[in-house]
């Protein structure tokens, strides 16, 4: 009802049962200090308060279910008492009217003054001058009039600058229509006037306050709520009123606020920008901002700057930009931590205002000296001659060089996360070349001293990776071999087991330290038989004899390689359904010869006499590239034979897919 004060039935029922559970927690602390007939009483006491107000609120209930016609009547009754109190009033009024103000009730003397003006010149000049001046519009200036007015404040504003001086950046300036413009790029632009010429009685009156700060991840420069420019038109109005050096004070004032909005709009950015890798650290309004990047928990931690710091514990890099309260008519001061070298200069363009071009530029000069450092490293070791720093692609390369053939490292620095990236030119598939160069990033990462024991590891695994690369093509199976006991090598040497027949194998081994070594060892291998005690999976070594690494290790695989290849050549060919029976043995022989250039033309004509034999035999064969030593040939619809030869005696080797 209106004019009364009404409750929430919700809110009675919840004051009831906190009151309820308040006695209830009050009793059961206090009875356990009472005898047994002071607790009944209690219990009983607390049940009848309890019951009385839960029937009172029965009541209310039932109550509310009949309020509306209770409210209506209610309304009825107040609508009835404000009408009799209506009648009651205007009698009151009337009579206070009569008894008090018509007593003094009379007609005013007659205003002769004012009828003679009228009734003689049919006009009235008594009325108050003000109100001709709040009505009657004043004529305008004519238009030279204007100019003349507009020629004469110009000279004194001339006048007023010439005497007063003006701010250094300040000096773009434009004096037109009574008024001067200075304009500071990218900054403000104010536009004043003069009252006077009197520098004491009229000082300078702001006119005109733009801010031209804008933000880059904006299209248009609104940074300003109007109240907010309102209110700094007039703290800059404020500053002019001064007499020593009111300009100085303007431009201090507005330059000053100019730059604790660009350092807003540099927080604001990197707030946008914000992930787990970049992270504001501080930010003091209108004094500093310093902000993290490369903020990366776990096994990749970023590397430090400077040489000193190869063997500490990565710190974070972050960029800090101050403003100079001692001078602020200088630009942002720009730091960097781990500091940069004096050559690396950071600077931050009004015109471009971008927190991302500016991250970029310190992650860029910042992975340029870990690079640096990085290549410093590998001075006075056997890599500086191979390690060349390519500064246009921002990235370290180094030439691992193999017995036939070399690859290029690649190290650079992931922007992002902040470790290094090692990478080949050539990809190679190899499991083991992956995490040697997993190994490689994750190690350089927390310390820049070991790339050289690195590089001699993936040196080994590249190596390794080749020499299985090449046997695979010959048709040879390379596997891992379960051994008993194991092999008389060093610990850090990494072994490769190519099977040349059954139970006999070619050993290849690398060595990192003290440098790269390779070593090849022909090993004899029997299985361990039916002792239950051992697995059937492992082998016993027999005999190991280590070999040359060149011309032995040749003849030794050149027995095992061209008869194996020709066995599964022909197997493969009747599962196709192909007829063999003048095909006896199809396999490449090597030709005796004198030089490589001689049994590589010799090892040609018989892949020509072996092309020969299956047309003869009705085989169709259709060559599909014939090259220098190789050859693909189509000998059914879904049948190709491959056929290779090297510039050794014994390098010839067959396939079939």
């Amino acid at each position: 009802m209106s004019g009364r004060e009404t409750t929430v039935l919700t809110g009675i029922l919840d004051s009831l049962l906190k009151r309820a559970y308040h006695d209830l927690t009050v009793l059961s602390e206090l009875l356990p200090r009472k005898s047994d007939t002071d607790r009944k009483y209690e219990i009983v006491q607390f049940a009848r308060r309890t019951r009385l107000l839960l029937i009172r609120l029965l009541a209310l209930v039932k109550w509310a279910g009949n309020s509306e016609s209770v409210q209506k009547c209610a309304e009825m009754s107040q609508a009835l008492s404000r009408q009799s109190w209506l009648y009651i009033d205007t009698a009151d009024q009337l009579v206070h009217l009569s008894r008090v103000s018509l007593v003094q009730a009379c007609m005013p003397y007659c205003s002769l003054a004012m009828a003679l003006d009228v009734l003689s010149t049919g006009t009235y000049p008594r009325l108050p001058l003000a109100i001709k001046e709040k009505v009657v519009v004043p004529s305008s200036l004519s238009q030279e009039e204007q100019l003349t007015a507009f020629r004469m404040l110009e000279g004194a504003i001339r006048r007023r600058l010439l005497k007063e001086g003006v701010p250094e950046a300040m000096i773009t300036q434009r004096i037109r229509n009574g008024m001067v413009t200075f304009t500071v790029p990218y900054e403000f632009e104010v536009s004043m006037s003069l009252m006077s010429d009197d520098p004491i009685m009229f000082p300078w009156r702001l006119v005109e306050l733009k801010i031209l700060v804008a933000n880059s991840l904006l299209d248009k420069p609104l940074l300003l709520h109007g109240n907010q420019l309102l209110y700094l038109h007039q703290l800059v109005q404020s500053r002019l009123f001064m007499d020593d050096n009111p300009l100085s004070n303007m431009y201090l004032c507005l330059h000053y606020f100019c730059l604790s909005l660009q350092l807003d709009c540099l927080w604001s950015q990197a707030i946008h920008m914000g992930g787990s890798n970049i992270k504001i650290e501080e930010y003091l309004c209108g004094q500093r901002l310093r902000i993290a990047y490369w903020c990366v928990s776990g096994s990749h931690q970023a590397p430090n700057a400077g040489l000193q710091a190869k063997t500490a514990p990565a710190a974070t890099p972050c960029v800090t930009i101050v403003i100079d309260s001692g001078c602020l008519s200088k630009p942002f001061s720009i730091t960097h931590s781990p500091p940069l070298p004096s050559e690396c200069r950071l600077n931050l363009s009004s015109k471009s205002l971008s927190f991302e071009f500016l991250l970029a530029k310190c992650i860029t000069l910042h992975s340029e000296v870990l690079l640096r450092d990085l290549m410093s490293v590998l001075k006075a070791t056997s890599w500086e001659d191979k390690a060349v720093f390519e500064e246009s692609s921002l990235c370290l390369k180094v030439l691992v060089p193999l017995v036939h053939a070399s690859w290029t490292l690649l190290i650079g620095i992931d922007s992002r996360m902040g470790h290094f990236v090692a990478s080949l030119e050539v990809d190679c598939l190899c499991a083991s070349v992956k995490s040697a160069l997993e190994m490689v990033e994750r190690e350089v990462t927390n310390n820049m001293s070991s790339l050289p024991a690195q590089l001699t590891l993936l040196q080994c695994q590249l190596f390794l990776a080749s020499v299985e690369e090449k046997a695979r093509g010959w048709g040879l199976r390379v596997r891992p071999l379960p051994l008993l006991k194991p092999l008389p090598f060093p610990s850090d040497a990494k072994t490769l087991f190519v099977e040349l027949r059954q139970l006999v194998y070619l050993v290849v081994t690398a060595t990192p330290h003290p440098q790269f070594t390779d070593n090849y060892y022909i090993l004899q291998v029997a299985t361990t038989g039916d002792d239950p005690a051992i697995p059937q999976c492992f082998y016993m070594a027999i005999s190991l004899e280590e070999i040359e690494p060149k011309e032995a290790v040749l003849n030794h695989m050149r027995a095992i390689t061209v008869p194996r290849s020709g066995y599964v050549l022909k197997r493969k060919l009747e599962e196709r359904g192909l007829d063999t029976d003048l095909i006896k043995r199809v396999c490449l022989q090597p030709q005796s010869a004198t030089s490589p250039f001689t049994s590589l033309l010799c090892s040609q004509f018989s892949i020509h006499r072996l092309l020969t034999s299956l047309n003869n035999s009705g085989i169709h064969c259709h060559v599909l590239q014939l090259e220098y030593g190789s050859t693909c040939v189509q000998v059914h619809r879904s049948v190709y034979l491959y056929a290779c030869v090297g510039a050794s005696p014994w390098c010839a080797s067959i396939g079939i897919s």
